[in-house]
């Protein structure tokens, strides 16, 4: 289950001064879930309410059990 929240484009001056929201999403999986960013103009900040994963960044894993959270550069 997905939940999204619609936000409002950034102003030109926002988006080429300062840090903005593009996207927040609520993610419910219970199976495995895969992702791969490459190249984006954005960073990821993911956090695990319960469960575990993996993340694999610059080629390493790293375990992602509940209560932890990581922030990527894409």
């Amino acid at each position: 289950t997905q939940h999204f929240i619609r936000l409002l484009p950034p102003s030109d001056y926002a988006r080429n001064h300062f840090f903005y929201l593009q996207s927040f999403v609520l993610l419910s999986c219970k199976s495995a879930y895969f992702t791969k960013r490459q190249k984006y103009d954005s960073y990821l900040l993911l956090y695990t309410y319960e469960g575990e994963g993996l993340l694999e960044y610059r080629g390493k894993e790293y375990l992602l059990q509940q209560n932890t959270g990581f922030l990527i550069d894409c």
